[in-house]
């Protein structure tokens, strides 16, 4: 009699063999997710971005709060992996995303300007600290967390034309491969 069906040993092999694909598949399916979970924190400080970028057009200054660009609190401007998003007074960004000091022509650039921080939560960095203390921190102008991403404007000599933003700090637990493609080499 010819019996049908499949023995141990090849039901092993094929158990064996999608063990091995997901041992591959999983810390890309992971990575894919915290891409997007930081992409949406850069999405959510588009209106940051704006609200500061038309006061500092209208009065030539850089708003130092959310309060004074007209948004909401910091803890109230989240997402499903972001905490909060905090204004702080910080440095402008050279055109390749590196701090403050002198622009590419030599010319020196103010010392100030406003930075747009994000906090992200523990869907980002595992055992992230999210407590109004981070908050409070990214509002208190100390140094970027662990889990957080600064963006600054870029300083231009002229002053004239529109205000282009770059990725300048990633906390120590934000992985560059996780950071949009515009942002990976020009973070520290």
């Amino acid at each position: 009699m010819l019996q049908k069906g499949f023995t141990l040993i090849e039901l092993m092999i094929v158990v064996a063999i999608i063990g091995i694909l997901s041992m591959f598949a999983l810390p890309a399916y992971q990575d894919y997710t915290k891409r997007t979970y930081v992409a949406e924190g850069i999405a959510l400080a588009t209106a940051a971005k704006m609200s500061t970028t038309e006061q500092f057009s209208t009065q030539g200054s850089w708003p130092k709060t959310n309060l004074e660009a007209g948004l909401p609190a910091a803890g109230n401007i989240t997402g499903q992996a972001v905490f909060g998003i905090g204004l702080n007074e910080g440095q402008y960004a050279k055109a390749d995303g590196t701090p403050g000091g002198t622009d590419g022509d030599g010319t020196s650039m103010p010392e100030k300007a406003t930075n747009i921080v994000i906090v992200y939560n523990s869907k980002v960095v595992n055992g992230a600290t999210t407590s109004t203390t981070a908050l409070a921190a990214a509002n208190a102008q100390q140094a970027v967390g662990v889990n957080t991403v600064s963006i600054a404007p870029v300083f231009k000599a002229s002053g004239a034309g529109s205000v282009q933003w770059e990725c300048l700090i990633k906390g120590a637990s934000i992985e560059a491969k996780w950071l949009p493609a515009n942002c990976r080499n020009r973070v520290s």
